[in-house]
């Protein structure tokens, strides 16, 4: 976790770190899933946009959708339930509207990580923890896992502090599980699995 600024290049730098850690651990073969959320007003309108469009097939989410749908609608991108996945990942491209703001922000993101060599998907659509992650948003993925292929994932919660009762400052990090990034070193063989010097 870096905590205390809000700036562009402490996203960039996290995720370099990040990405360093895997490949020091023989991780070589993995790719960033990159993508932004916009900031509390952006996602404002883009929750008012989401329940716009799934309205009409409410009654086809499941319970707990329909409670979501009052509460935080954004929930619903991340239920497991095959008939809601499908519903709620419709659209073409991310649900998220960004602003100005938040657009210069996820452009300075995407320009630090091509200088730094870090290699990213912007163009596939996922949810994060919605409940508090504002702008970045990343994941980590590995070949050789199937469908469970995330093995890192994190961005940005500028707000998270505050909301514990502490003052208001920017924050950005990442949590990775070890099994996953064991078995994803695994699938590469041995000679992958042993750290370059």
């Amino acid at each position: 976790e870096a905590i205390g600024s809000e700036s562009p290049w402490v996203d960039v730098e996290v995720i370099t770190l990040c990405m360093h850690i895997f490949r020091a651990c023989g991780l070589t073969d993995a790719l960033v899933w990159l993508s932004s959320m916009g900031s509390r007003k952006d996602q404002q309108r883009s929750a008012q946009q989401l329940r716009a469009r799934l309205a009409p097939r409410k009654t086809e989410l499941c319970k707990e959708c329909q409670a979501r749908f009052e509460k935080n609608v954004f929930r619903v991108l991340d239920c497991k339930n095959p008939t809601c996945h499908a519903i709620a990942w419709e659209i073409k491209g991310s649900p998220f509207v960004l602003g100005e703001t938040s657009q210069a922000h996820f452009d300075e993101v995407r320009r630090g990580l091509r200088d730094a060599g870090i290699p990213f998907d912007d163009t596939k659509v996922f949810a994060r923890g919605l409940d508090y992650y504002t702008r970045t948003v990343f994941e980590v993925r590995a070949k050789g896992l199937g469908a469970q292929d995330a093995v890192a994932a994190g961005g940005r919660y500028d707000h998270l502090v505050e909301e514990f009762g502490g003052p208001s400052v920017g924050a950005f990090g990442f949590a990775a599980g070890i099994e996953r990034l064991l078995m994803a070193i695994d699938a590469h063989g041995p000679a992958a699995a042993a750290p370059t010097p």
